[in-house]
């Protein structure tokens, strides 16, 4: 911008100078201000498109991994609309593996466990490798359908362990939760392996870590204390062994039992004078049922979950007899409820894990009922319906021979006792029932049943048509 002046004089004049300042510095002036903190950009971000319901997409190979991970990385808005394609492509392979472990939907880890590992992850580094070697697994199982130790999974948790053991070499005795959300990584690692001599030492360590922290109580995080001890209970009950760690606090007592049950228990106590807590433990277990029976799902209710996270700390604690040393029936029948409790709680509690392979915790166990029950004459009487329990309980668990052999009980005590299928499921229903995972369902061992006897004559329902196979477990409970 130019100012005109017709002689040099004018440029001293004061109307003429201010006529140059107002149109020519007023610009300048204008650019060199400074922004008022106050100002504020708004950007709006619009969709490419309409937006579509949640893709499924089965994991068969490593692209449908990365394919997984772009619908992921896609839903999520840029302001770059034409360059969306930059946003996810320049994840390593690694990353797609690890948002895709985060993200599954039935991997052999829970939920908890794998949000508690990855954000640790972020701020420690034997955390990131314990991390990366659950991530290696998660990936092998999936390509091979099998859980197992790679070579590269086994380097990221020997680096995770050096690291661990240097952190605890030089803080003394001052401990953090961090330090103590790894060691419970690492010996959940070892859980999804099966390697329980490992995790034994993993727990042993952790107990000398927690009582550094002050203890138990002295964890702030009730994500981490929830994760301590389901570790705890699975591998202790993969192993029949008390657990390293107990819950906190004991929930809010129940209604109370059914009076069936009660009589049923106050059968048992006078069988078992020795050992009234395996009554407690099946009226614990049956109030527990009740409760998740009203329930709609059980698992994201919180007082179920303590209620089961007690049920099963007190189950492990229960004396235990060998199965070669028992000389007495009456031992003999303690231990068949115990072993059956430990059968039937597995079950919700893999439920609650979110486990997709079933029931890992059984496997240590098959045939040990079966082994007590054929070279014991255990008297039932007066306890019916706790005997139609244990065998249902144990159809549910036993393959093979052993599964035969449950299948054959079964079939001649309802024929004994001249019982349809629906009968059956009133009885277990009675003692105490729950939803959970274990090698088959109801529906499969009833459908076992009708195979075994398909061509006799004999059926399981007075009338076949319109019965729902869960419908006394569903509705009825056998209150009387």
């Amino acid at each position: 911008m130019f100012v005109s002046i017709t002689r040099p004089d004018q440029i001293k004049d004061r109307n003429m100078q201010k006529k140059i300042n107002r149109h020519v510095m007023k610009p300048i002036g204008l650019a060199r201000r400074r922004k008022p903190k106050n100002e504020k950009i708004e950007l709006v971000l619009r969709p490419e498109g309409p937006s579509s319901s949640t893709a499924v997409v089965l994991w068969q190979t490593d692209d449908n991994v990365e394919y997984a991970s772009n619908l992921y990385m896609r839903s999520i808005p840029s302001p770059r609309s034409a360059d969306q394609e930059l946003n996810y492509r320049h994840f390593s392979s690694r990353a797609h593996k690890i948002l895709a472990f985060l993200r599954e939907w039935d991997s052999p880890v829970c939920s908890m466990m794998r949000e508690l590992s990855f954000t640790l992850a972020m701020m420690d580094d034997s955390a990131m490798h314990v991390a990366l070697a659950l991530t290696l697994v998660f990936a092998q199982e999936h390509k091979k359908h099998l859980l197992e130790e790679s070579n590269k999974s086994l380097d990221h948790y020997n680096k995770s362990v050096s690291l661990v053991n240097q952190q605890i070499t030089n803080i003394g005795n001052i401990v953090c939760d961090a330090l103590v959300g790894v060691v419970i990584t690492l010996a959940c690692y070892d859980l999804c392996i099966f390697n329980l001599d490992r995790w034994v030492i993993h727990m042993t360590g952790l107990t000398r870590v927690v009582e550094l922290r002050g203890g138990f109580h002295k964890i702030s995080s009730r994500y981490l204390q929830t994760t301590i001890i389901w570790t705890s209970l699975t591998g202790s009950m993969m192993l029949d062994s008390p657990s390293f760690f107990e819950p906190a606090e004991e929930p809010l007592q129940g209604l109370g039992v059914s009076h069936h049950l009660g009589n049923v228990t106050s059968t048992l106590r006078k069988r078992l004078s020795n050992h009234p807590d395996i009554c407690t433990l099946l009226e614990s277990m049956s109030e527990f049922a009740t409760a998740t029976s009203e329930k709609s799902p059980w698992t994201n209710d919180p007082i179920s979950k303590q209620k089961l996270q007690h049920i099963v700390s007190v189950m492990l604690k229960l004396p235990r007899y060998d199965i070669l040393s028992v000389r007495d029936d009456g031992i003999a029948l303690y231990e068949v409820l115990r072993l059956a409790s430990l059968f039937f709680l597995s079950g919700p509690s893999m439920r609650l894990a979110g486990n997709k392979d079933g029931n890992v915790i059984i496997s240590y166990h098959r045939g040990r009922l079966p082994i007590l029950l054929r070279s014991y004459k255990v008297d039932w009487t007066g306890l019916e319906d706790l005997e139609l329990w244990v065998l249902v309980i144990d159809g549910l668990v036993e393959t093979g021979q052993d599964q035969e052999w449950v299948l054959g009980q079964i079939s001649r005590t309802m024929l004994m006792r001249k019982l349809n299928w629906d009968d059956v499921l009133g009885a277990v229903a009675r003692i105490a029932w729950a939803d959970g995972r274990w090698t088959r369902t109801v529906d499969q061992l009833c459908a076992d049943l009708e195979q075994r006897h398909g061509s006799s004559g004999w059926a399981l329902f007075p009338e076949r048509g319109g019965i729902s196979l869960m419908h006394p477990l569903e509705v009825g409970w056998g209150k009387s």
